[in-house]
């Protein structure tokens, strides 16, 4: 990965009126990124856990129904 992150910012981007490609060459750099914020933090972890959570939760609501029903 040969890509200047110069620009990229935790939010969006720089508010700075700069070149992206020229700073990105002047820094020997192939190319600045294409998008900031996948750069600087990535939150795809937290939609995963989310997920497998809201998952679990349905198994066990399920199972918790089938209990119910099995004792009545």
């Amino acid at each position: 990965m040969n890509e200047s992150l110069l620009w990229a910012t935790a939010l969006a981007s720089t508010s700075f009126l700069i070149d992206r490609f020229m700073t990105a060459k002047a820094l020997d750099f192939r190319e600045p990124v294409c998008n900031s914020i996948d750069n600087v933090f990535d939150r795809d972890f937290a939609l995963e856990f989310l997920s497998v959570g809201a998952r679990c939760a349905t198994h066990l609501s399920r199972l918790a129904e089938e209990i119910v029903l099995w004792f009545e």
